[in-house]
């Protein structure tokens, strides 16, 4: 019998990954090889970073006062009564996501996005994303290009991480937090212009001297 537990060796910590995905141009540029038909489920996820079960779950009890209620998701159980989280996520209704919802014929079903009455299943979604990717050109899979897009292209605007967190409805600032590790693209982008944006800022005082 061991008396005493020998203490466990530290693992040595690969370096981060940097998280991947698509600009929104980028993003455009894979919608534009999806059939037209099937563009407006990609582009709602989109507009919000849905994950792929909320937006096939989506009903249409959900829209209401300009608003989009997440609070189900499809998973291979069927659809269940509530996000990832547990919670409740509600955003009001871009521009952009209005004219993607009149674009949608009109169907008895109860799901906003489907296919002849049918929700959309996570096999069709993929298809279609895999097809497009290799019309585009652009190599990358469906969550990807849809949820982790919109955390990455948020950075990059400079919006807040907190901000970011709640869009995502993170429960974790851990989980958002990956969002910061720039990706080296943007990195060398930010150095290459750096000069360029302190001329810009010093021509701002300038002209408010």
């Amino acid at each position: 019998m061991i008396k005493k537990m020998p203490p466990f060796p530290k693992l040595p910590q690969g370096e981060n990954q940097d998280i991947k995905y698509l600009s929104f141009d980028e993003q455009q540029t894979v919608i534009s090889h999806i059939l037209e038909q099937d563009r407006p489920i990609f582009e709602f996820a989109m507009e919000f970073g849905l994950r792929i079960g909320e937006i096939i779950g989506l009903q249409k009890d959900c829209l209401a006062n300009d608003e989009v209620t997440i609070k189900r998701a499809m998973g291979k159980g069927g659809l269940r009564q509530c996000t990832k989280t547990g919670k409740n996520r509600v955003y009001g209704l871009t521009d952009r996501a209005k004219e993607i919802l009149d674009r949608l014929p009109l169907s008895p079903s109860p799901y906003v996005f489907n296919r002849n009455g049918k929700p959309y299943s996570w096999k069709m979604l993929t298809i279609r994303w895999r097809r497009a990717c290799k019309g585009s050109g652009i190599s990358i899979n469906l969550y990807n290009g849809i949820r982790h897009s919109l955390g990455g292209q948020l950075m990059d605007a400079g919006v807040e991480m907190e901000m970011v967190r709640d869009i995502l409805g993170h429960t974790d600032s851990k989980t958002t937090r990956k969002y910061a590790h720039r990706s080296k693209p943007v990195m060398t982008n930010i150095l290459q212009f750096r000069g360029r944006l302190e001329d810009v800022q010093r021509t701002k005082k300038e002209i408010h001297l």
